[in-house]
């Protein structure tokens, strides 16, 4: 059942290529970098390094990745109210907790898997560029294209409320989502422990912070609150509405 809900649902996020969008959209940033490091090696040897040119890379991709799984939650979201397909899926019969929960785990497969392939584009530009190949960065990049992957969506979960809240309202949730990713982006360190987006780039980029076990700490947790919390708000909602759509 559960696979087959996947499946309807990837069907349905094919059909508006936004997949395809997002994936062009970060090899376009990813090969922006590439550019900007074969013009700058010419008179600073240290844009010669894999490792300098894919932590570039992997940091402005972590930067503009919860925009663009924010848009594609919104659009999974709001689609099935604005089209009034919700009341036909649910008559399944199928939870609405349940099909937000499938919509959530479609989202981080496909993040995982733009970033995968985002990686043969990394490597295209570091022979360009003549920067070598290392095993153990690539390892890396894979490890953390996996965390980005699952905690994007779960620094998402607010968004995810506001959206069952507003429902076809596309233009306002994509603004308050705007706004609050931009907030953690802006926050950067200092926000780590009290807003999810500040808290991931802390994790995944967090410099002299990482070598501060307390901030990590922080950062982890403030992830797994919100999420916890807003999760339960959801389901909360869900219920005491009785899914009146």
């Amino acid at each position: 059942m559960m696979r087959a809900q996947l499946e309807a649902e990837f069907i349905k996020m094919k059909r508006k290529k936004m997949v395809l969008a997002m994936f062009c959209f970060l090899a376009a940033a990813v090969s922006l970098i590439g550019v900007y490091f074969h013009f700058a090696s010419v008179s600073e040897p240290w844009f010669h390094s894999f490792g300098k040119f894919t932590e570039r890379c992997m940091s402005v991709i972590s930067m503009l990745l919860p925009f663009l799984a924010g848009m594609l939650l919104i659009s999974q979201i709001s689609c099935e109210y604005r089209y009034h397909t919700i009341k036909e899926i649910l008559q399944i019969p199928i939870s609405m907790n349940r099909l937000l929960f499938v919509k959530v785990m479609l989202n981080i497969l496909v993040l995982f898997i733009i970033l995968v392939l985002l990686v043969p584009v990394m490597l295209l530009f570091a022979i360009v560029l003549k920067t070598g190949i290392s095993v153990e960065i690539l390892m890396g990049i894979l490890v953390k294209s996996g965390a980005l992957a699952i905690l994007t969506p779960m620094s998402l979960m607010p968004i995810i409320l506001i959206t069952q809240i507003t429902k076809s309202n596309a233009v306002l949730i994509t603004s308050l989502e705007f706004i609050y990713i931009i907030i953690g982006l802006a926050g950067g360190e200092k926000l780590a422990g009290v807003h999810p987006v500040s808290s991931i780039l802390t994790i995944l980029w967090g410099g002299e912070s990482i070598s501060q076990p307390k901030v990590l700490m922080a950062a982890w947790l403030n992830i797994i609150a919100m999420s916890t919390v807003f999760t339960l708000l959801i389901c909360l909602k869900n219920h005491m509405t009785k899914l009146d759509l």
